[in-house]
C-alpha cells in the first residue's frame, strides 16, 4: 500500500464516520428528555428526591418556570430545598386529552410518599391509597409535550384571587 492510498483510505474513513454522525444525530437529539407524559412525571419526582433544583426547574413546562418572578423562584427554591421527599413503589396512568394529543393528564395510582421538613425535623408518610381516602382523588399532574419534549405542566401563573391585596 503507497502513502497516497492510505491517506484515501483514511480520509474515506472519516467522510463516512462524519455522514454517519450527520445521519445519527437527529435521531440522538430527538430522544433528549421525557418522550412521555409518564416520564415527565417521573423526572419530576426525581428532582424532587434529588433536590435538583435545576432537574426541577427543567421538568416543568418552559412557560410555567418563565411566568415566575425572581422573588417567587427564591421563595420556591428556599421551600424546596427545606423537604427532603422520597418516593416508593410508585405507579401511574396516563389519559390523553381527546382534543390536543400534546397533552395527558398523569395520575399517581399507588405507591408511598415520606416528606421530611429539614427545618423541624418532622416526617410525614403517606400513601396514594390513604390520599385517595382523605381526598377523594389520586395526585394528578397534567403534563403538555413542547418541542418534542414532555413537561409537568404546574400551571404558576398567579390567578385573580392570588394578585388581589386585602
Amino acid at each position: 500500500m503507497t502513502e497516497s492510498s492510505g491517506t484515501r483510505s483514511g480520509a474515506r474513513s472519516i467522510g463516512i464516520l462524519v455522514i454517519l454522525l450527520a445521519i445519527a444525530l437527529p435521531f440522538a437529539a430527538a430522544g433528549c428528555g421525557p418522550q412521555s407524559p409518564q416520564a415527565a412525571v417521573q423526572d419530576f419526582f426525581g428532582a424532587i428526591q434529588d433536590q435538583d433544583w435545576n432537574a426541577y426547574l427543567g421538568s416543568i413546562l418552559p412557560d410555567d418556570a418563565r411566568s415566575m418572578s425572581q422573588e417567587e423562584q427564591t421563595t420556591m427554591k428556599e421551600d424546596f430545598e427545606k423537604t427532603r421527599t422520597t418516593f416508593k413503589d410508585v405507579k401511574y396512568e396516563t389519559e390523553y386529552d381527546k382534543e390536543d394529543k400534546d397533552k395527558a393528564t398523569v395520575s399517581v395510582v399507588s405507591g408511598s410518599i415520606t416528606a421530611k421538613d429539614e427545618a423541624t425535623g418532622e416526617t410525614q408518610k403517606t400513601t396514594v391509597d390513604e390520599l385517595k381516602k382523605t381526598y377523594g382523588k389520586v395526585p394528578t399532574y397534567k403534563t403538555e409535550n413542547f418541542k418534542g419534549r414532555w413537561y409537568v405542566n404546574l400551571d404558576l401563573q398567579p390567578t385573580a384571587t392570588q394578585t388581589e391585596t386585602p
